[in-house]
């Protein structure tokens, strides 16, 4: 969220004692957060059925629709920090915005929805 409002020049990696610039490859090992293991899957909901990939879907979709407005908006200047969070979202979108997963409770294996058509009715709506 940092990243689409503020652009890479404002972050920084803290390695033992100083911050560092990001690498230049680093947004796009990190932007993909529905590639990770979270807690929850990897332990197969056995405590809780709750998923943090469903509990991410909403705020990530608000985080979509401010980029594609401010990307989309024809009578204003586009920022390097827009212009870099939109192609960054472009190299990845169909990671970032998985449209279904595979959800396991307790050794039941089920297809869940996660984006669906949500990003498509976003851009759609934004038009």
């Amino acid at each position: 969220a940092f990243f689409c409002r503020q652009g890479k020049n404002n972050m920084f990696l803290h390695r033992g004692t100083k911050l560092e610039p990001l690498p230049a490859d680093w947004l796009d090992k990190v932007c993909c957060v529905y590639d990770s293991a979270t807690t929850c899957c990897r332990l197969h909901h056995a405590t809780i059925s709750d998923c943090d990939r469903e509990k991410a879907v909403l705020p990530l979709l608000a985080l979509y629709h401010d980029v594609y407005e401010r990307h989309s908006a024809k009578d204003s200047p586009k920022s390097q920090e827009d212009t870099d969070v939109w192609e960054l979202i472009q190299r990845h979108k169909t990671a970032m915005f998985p449209t279904s997963f595979a959800y396991n409770y307790k050794g039941e294996r089920q297809h869940r929805t996660l984006f669906g058509q949500m990003i498509e009715r976003i851009e759609l709506m934004l038009q």
